[in-house]
């Protein structure tokens, strides 16, 4: 899309093509761009424009991607906020929980992990052991998660866990909002090789009687629970 390639040119340095590999993981440009983004319309852009979008339509709305693809846009330097978390508190979240979290993680400004695998379970979804158990208005969650990427810089985390332990496996989990900095949560992080000269960040996240919210207020009409409608973004 014309308008977006424009927008992009006039944010980028004038050398961001000459050091491409450095501005790469330049984390304060990636930071910068993803507000700026935000405050154009462009970070969900089939959103209204107070929840960072432009109103697109789909198909103007992949041009944008392509474009970004394109034109090597700079990297959100947190994926799992604006592509994982935001749809779902969006569409299933109550009016506090999207007044609260949205704009902040649109913007850049608080960063989410995933809590979807674990050690036992790898990537089986239905084989996750974490468990949450209500206690009033909140749920008590003990549990340990593994790849949460970013947890040990995130504020919030989107984490599964069964709240119905007498339900087949493959139901009986619920999507919870967890606040990473409250008592009994924990997170570590460790370097994995990616290549011989490169290794990333894997973090790691324990829960122990910590306090989460339910995630979403309400669920769909048509029958698709909001637990496996969140869970194909994450995918």
């Amino acid at each position: 899309m014309d308008e977006f390639g424009a927008w992009l040119a006039e944010f980028l340095p004038d050398d961001y093509y000459e050091k491409y590999r450095q501005y790469r993981w330049d984390l304060g440009l990636r930071r910068d761009y993803q507000r700026a983004a935000f405050e154009a319309g462009w970070i969900q852009p089939t959103w209204p424009r107070e929840h960072g979008g432009r109103s697109l339509g789909l198909r103007d709305a992949m041009e944008v991607r392509l474009e970004a693809a394109l034109r090597s846009a700079p990297k959100l330097p947190n994926i799992a906020g604006p592509n994982v978390a935001a749809p779902g508190i969006r569409q299933f979240g109550t009016a506090a929980q999207v007044e609260r979290l949205l704009v902040p993680l649109l913007r850049g400004d608080e960063w989410w992990a995933l809590g979807m695998s674990e050690p036992e379970a790898g990537s089986d979804f239905a084989g996750l052991r974490t468990r949450a158990e209500r206690d009033g208005d909140v749920f008590r969650v003990n549990g340990h998660k593994i790849w949460t990427t970013q947890a040990h810089k995130s504020r919030w985390c989107t984490l599964y866990a069964r709240t119905d332990p007498d339900a087949p496996k493959h139901r009986g989990i619920s999507c919870l909002i967890l606040d990473l900095h409250a008592p009994g949560s924990g997170s570590s992080r460790s370097a994995w090789p990616r290549s011989p000269t490169r290794r990333s960040a894997r973090s790691s996240s324990t829960m122990s009687r910590c306090r989460a919210t339910t995630c979403w207020g309400r669920s769909t009409a048509a029958g698709m629970s909001p637990c496996r409608r969140c869970s194909m973004n994450a995918r």
